[in-house]
Order: structure tokens, then C-alpha cells, then sequence
């Protein structure tokens, strides 16, 4: 069977069943908390119905049985339970982006809380909701590689992984390639978009939340105005895919800054 013919079998998410994940995921990727909003709001449906007796006369000053006061019932309408499904997070638990790590796991551990035994997704039906964590081992290749597992062997419906673009890229790049939704948090949007070459390539399956170089740009440049300072800028960029993104757009930005700001008008850049 194609990837495509396998997306369009019952285990992969509807739409619907996609957009409730992607909720549940963007309250909590990098977070770490925040979920309980978001399933509250897929919880199960309250059914509420008024009832009002018709009006009766009696000369005695207590109402017995004949006559009934207006009331509120609540009927709590239990879901009908669905199939399992499944999201695959890939994480650096090991190598040296193990620190990442940390939080990751801390985040899963407030996913699986706050998932419970199960959430109403949009086909009305309460899915239970399994996490399945895999270690990265800060490598690019075998991030690729058990994200494919992830799918292929796990059977997963969505693809999850933070913590740099030594990470996502690739994971994401298995998600497009597979056919399945990820989301991704963790790496600069630059880094993220730009994977395919250019940074207005468009994807059919993958999602990024993050801030971008120039959100990072900004508070930089404020920071350095403000502290006592030779008026001398440095820049040392690893040559990795988060070194090969902020270098040029960094060096865009301080040149153009050093150039046309008073604040900046005795800085070099070296």
C-alpha cells in the first residue's frame, strides 16, 4: 500500500481530528502546561432541559405532589469511545543537545495528565491518546530515522519534535515525505522555512510555532543599548543549520543598523 493510500485508511486523523491535536499540541509544546483549556473545551457536550408543571390552586398555604416547581436537569451525554490514537514525539534526550531534553519530557508528562484516559476529537467519539517518545540522540540522521519508524512501525497520526533545527528539519522533512501532520516547536521559523532552499517554500504537512531571527534581533539590539559597552560588535556563528540561517541575517541587520542608527553610529562591526 502507498503512503497516500495509507493516509486515506481509518488509523490516519481526519481533519478535524488533526485541528483538535494541533490545538492540544500548540497549548503545550515549549510550554510545558496550558492544556487543560484546550480539553476542556473538546470535553464531553452537558445537555441542559427546563421543565415547568402547569400552574395549580390550592387554598392551603404548603403545595403538596400537585403542584411541581420549575427545575434544571443537567444529562451528561457519555461519548462514545473511538479508536486510539497516536502522536510520536521526537526529542534529544541523549547527545549534546540532551538539555533540550529535559523540558521535552517535562512537557509529554503534562501532556498525558492532561489527556487523561482519553479526548472527544471531532467525530464526536472519546479517543484515548498515546505519546510516543523517541531519542533522537542529537542527530539529524537518526531523527529522520525513527521519525519514519514513528510512522511506518508506530502507526503514529502526528508527528511532534522541538529543540533546534537539528532536530525538527528533519522530522519535519519525513512528515512531507509521509504524508503525515507535524507540528514543531523550538527552532526559528527561518531555519524551519527555509529547508527547502528558500524561505517562502510552501508545505503541505507541516506546522511551526516559533519566534523567528527577528524577534531575537530586536531584543539583542535593545539589550546593547542599554549596558556600558566599547561600541565594538563581534559575531560567531556555528556552521550548523541554526549558524547557517542567523549568520547572513545578522550580519543584513547590523549592517544596515550600524549605518543608519545614531544610537549604533560609533560601532564596527568585526
Amino acid at each position: 500500500m502507498s503512503n497516500q493510500e495509507r493516509i486515506k485508511e481509518e488509523e490516519t486523523l481526519s481533519r478535524r481530528e488533526f485541528l483538535h491535536a494541533a490545538g492540544l499540541v500548540t497549548a503545550t509544546v515549549g510550554l510545558g502546561a496550558g492544556l487543560g483549556g484546550v480539553l476542556t473545551a473538546c470535553g464531553t457536550a452537558e445537555q441542559t432541559t427546563s421543565t415547568t408543571a402547569a400552574p395549580t390552586t390550592s387554598s392551603a398555604p404548603v403545595t403538596t405532589g400537585s403542584t411541581a416547581a420549575a427545575s434544571s436537569t443537567t444529562v451528561s451525554a457519555a461519548a462514545e469511545t473511538g479508536r486510539e490514537v497516536k502522536l510520536g514525539f521526537v526529542t534529544p534526550v541523549t547527545g549534546p543537545l540532551a538539555a533540550f531534553g529535559v523540558p521535552d519530557q517535562y512537557s509529554v508528562d503534562r501532556w498525558k495528565e492532561s489527556a487523561g484516559d482519553g479526548i472527544v476529537l471531532g467525530d464526536g467519539r472519546k479517543h484515548p491518546i498515546a505519546f510516543v517518545v523517541r531519542d533522537s540522540q542529537s542527530d539529524t540522521n537518526r531523527a529522520a530515522q525513527v521519525a519514519g519508524d514513528l510512522v511506518n512501525s508506530d502507526k503514529v497520526g502526528l508527528l511532534l519534535a522541538a529543540s533546534t533545527p537539528d532536530v525538527v528539519n528533519p522530522v519535519a522533512d519525513q512528515a512531507e515525505a509521509l504524508g503525515t501532520p507535524g507540528i514543531f516547536n523550538d527552532c526559528p521559523w527561518q531555519a524551519f522555512a527555509g529547508r527547502g532552499g528558500k524561505l517562502d517554500q510552501e508545505y503541505k504537512w507541516t506546522y511551526l510555532v516559533f519566534w523567528g531571527a527577528e524577534d531575537e534581533q530586536a531584543v539583542y539590539l535593545d539589550t546593547w543599548t542599554q549596558i556600558a559597552n566599547n561600541k565594538i560588535v563581534a559575531g560567531l556563528w556555528a556552521n550548523d543549520a541554526d549558524g547557517n540561517v542567523a549568520r547572513p541575517l545578522w550580519t543584513q541587520t547590523l549592517n544596515r543598523v550600524l549605518k543608519t542608527s545614531a544610537a549604533w553610529a560609533t560601532r564596527t562591526m568585526v
